[in-house]
């Protein structure tokens, strides 16, 4: 078993798997963009590049699946048209409500949070309340790095693992890590303002491996880390703190 396999679990994802909502941009496309957009999301979809627009509307409808479902899991049958998606000044989205006087509910929708990615026709979204931390995910297509581009993200002992490994293995795993440290960054909202390479990873307890410890240039933090493997193609990656 590798350093990695040791380290962390990598799962199989299904479309059992709650903690995110997936979709396809083709999937996606079939549908009526005012159906689930509000009139502000139209006139902001109208306005994003060409070459963005696909994987765009992708992650905005992942984000509303999770929120609806949060929403009618706790009795609230709302419309994906009527929640809109907006960003803070860092870029985090959270949601508001457009058509709704029930104070209780406005309250509930603005206290959540949401992170979206999206990669190569595919968009994958989560929330969580805000007031629980930081929420980050981010969805990569398993690819071959440059050397030198492995050696900028990954700190000594992960990259002194990395070459003991098989190619295919290590096409894997510096994906995996590579994905692990987007989706802590946006945890935190810091993006690539914090150098991924000041970031490792550590089992926080053995009898729980979903539980782990991020070292963020030596700070420890406490983190909820998720991975999968989809269509033995992509990795999506999950880090609550």
């Amino acid at each position: 078993m590798s350093y990695f396999n040791d380290l962390f679990v990598l799962d199989t994802f299904t479309e059992q798997t709650k903690l995110f909502e997936l979709i396809s941009v083709d999937d996606v496309l079939k549908i009526p963009v005012d159906s689930f957009l509000s009139a502000y999301e139209i006139s902001l979809y109208d306005l994003v590049v060409a070459s963005k627009k696909d994987e765009w509307l992708a992650g905005r409808k992942a984000a509303k699946k999770c929120i609806v479902r949060i929403l009618n899991s706790h009795g609230h049958k709302t419309e994906q048209k009527d929640i809109e998606i907006r960003n803070d000044d860092k870029g985090v989205p959270f949601f508001t409500l457009t058509e709704s006087t029930d104070s209780l509910l406005i309250a509930m929708v603005n206290g959540y949070t949401s992170s979206i990615s999206h990669c190569e026709g595919f968009a994958v979204a989560s929330v969580m309340d805000s007031s629980e931390g930081g929420l980050g995910v981010d969805i990569e297509k398993i690819q071959k790095f440059k050397t030198g581009t492995v050696e900028a993200f990954m700190n000594k002992q992960e990259y002194d693992e990395y070459v003991k490994l098989e190619p295919l293995e290590q096409n894997k795993w510096a994906t995996v890590v590579w994905s692990l440290k987007e989706a802590y960054l946006k945890a935190i909202k810091q993006g690539l303002r914090v150098h991924p390479k000041g970031i490792s990873f550590s089992k926080n307890t053995p009898k729980n491996t979903f539980s782990h410890i991020v070292h963020d240039n030596q700070k420890a933090v406490p983190a909820s880390v998720y991975c999968s493997i989809y269509k033995e193609e992509f990795v999506i990656t999950c880090i609550k703190i």
